[in-house]
């Protein structure tokens, strides 16, 4: 996935579309409002994520992000006293001020706790990330609902008509979920780490239930409690859409033909067709990290130290597996992955087959590590895998070297092509 290209991706999705409806003057405002309602639940259900994760004593500050409110703040000693006066019913304070660096000139930062300030008092930069996500959801799932992608009546139906409906209804489900985490990528992905940008089918089902596509799914999901509160990108994905869905039905149910019961009976039986697939997905991804642990430890045996010879070793058999793995998905790989790991065109410098592949052999790598089973694997090559990310080692740097070549060479055959 280039980045760079996002803006194509973008266009595809039909982003004017949503537009056009928050234009309509009858319909506009009230789309508008419902999105504000599930932007309210996601930072809910995000808050309530990183409790679990963190623990109810974690604070997460991040800087205001709002350059006038907070040189109002800092330029006045009396504001700026009562605002770090500010606490929390569990008496954590609400604001902090840092010292950081830009340009090289030591400045202050007015910082709050995303956790505990309200989603009404986070600063708009804040708020409008839920609140575009909720937006483009809600657009795309009353689309799908005025073209009939989200319903059928069952009638006198077989029941292999029936399941015949019910995949395509949950294969235009996942079709929303995708393109929530494209329009998240192509809004977000100035900031977001590398594995966050990964393509939506190279989404990780790391935990059985729990999982990173749940994120994109969630912008057309529910408001159901056991919905809100998966804590991963693809969880979240899948339940905004469901979400979307529940508070059109409600807004809606009255102005829009074809929205009526058989839709939220739809909605049901593709929670457990999410649940049957995150399951299936997380059966591969431990089938994945088996496999290439298994080939770790038989590679690097005896070894205590890890070099970019080993890293490449490992990160294509991973590459294998996933292939392996992903034509039990979809029978037929995309022509852009059907290739051999050596010829992966790099067509990104951070987000690309083979950065994906040699990550999730650092993360593999790091776990036997911790280990600390020599039989396993030395645990005195931990440095020498932790360097992986250190942008001042020698692995790092033969990282580099070979994204630089393998850019190059899909430049000049870019260049290639367009000469012909």
């Amino acid at each position: 996935m280039n980045k760079l290209g996002f803006e194509s991706y973008f266009n595809y999705i039909d982003h004017m579309g949503m537009e056009k409806m928050l234009a309509d003057p009858e319909q506009g405002p009230k789309l508008l409002e419902l999105a504000r309602n599930i932007s309210v639940c996601l930072h809910e259900d995000w808050k309530q994520n990183l409790i679990r994760e963190k623990g109810t004593e974690y604070q997460h500050f991040r800087p205001v992000k709002d350059a006038e409110f907070e040189q109002s703040v800092l330029s006045d000693p009396q504001a700026k006293e009562n605002f770090l006066s500010f606490i929390s019913t569990d008496n954590k304070p609400l604001f902090r001020v840092v010292e950081t660096t830009v340009d090289g000139k030591t400045i202050e930062q007015l910082q709050f706790d995303l956790i505990r300030v309200p989603f009404d008092n986070l600063t708009k930069k804040w708020q409008e990330a839920n609140l575009d996500a909720a937006k483009f959801a809600l657009c795309l799932v009353k689309k799908a609902i005025e073209s009939g992608d989200l319903s059928f009546e069952s009638g006198e139906l077989s029941p292999e008509e029936i399941q015949k409906n019910q995949i395509r209804i949950f294969e235009n489900f996942e079709n929303m979920a995708h393109d929530v985490h494209v329009e998240w990528m192509f809004r977000e992905g100035s900031w977001a780490e590398a594995k966050l940008l990964y393509p939506y089918e190279y989404l990780a089902v790391d935990t059985d239930g729990d999982n990173q596509k749940d994120k994109d799914r969630a912008h057309i999901k529910a408001t159901t409690t056991e919905l809100t509160m998966q804590p991963n990108i693809l969880s979240r994905n899948r339940s905004i859409v469901i979400r979307a869905v529940f508070e059109l039905f409600g807004a809606f149910a009255n102005e829009i033909n074809g929205l009526d019961k058989s839709i939220i009976n739809n909605i049901i039986f593709i929670q457990n067709l999410i649940d049957k697939q995150n399951y299936e997905d997380f059966l591969r991804y431990i089938r994945h990290r088996r496999d290439v642990r298994d080939y770790a430890v038989e590679l690097l045996e005896g070894e205590n130290e890890l070099t970019f010879k080993h890293l490449e070793k490992l990160a294509k058999k991973y590459f294998e597996v996933w292939k392996r793995e992903y034509r039990d998905v979809k029978p037929g790989l995309p022509k852009k992955v059907d290739v051999e790991y050596n010829e992966i065109e790099v067509d990104d410098m951070v987000v690309n087959h083979k950065n994906i592949a040699r990550n999730e052999v650092y993360e593999i790598l790091v776990e036997l590590a911790k280990l600390n089973d020599k039989s396993v694997l030395d645990p005195e090559m931990l440095p020498s895998i932790l360097a992986i990310k250190d942008k001042n080692s020698e692995i790092y740097k033969q990282i580099q070297k070979q994204n630089e070549e393998d850019f190059a060479n899909f430049q000049a055959k870019l260049s290639q092509m367009n000469s012909d």
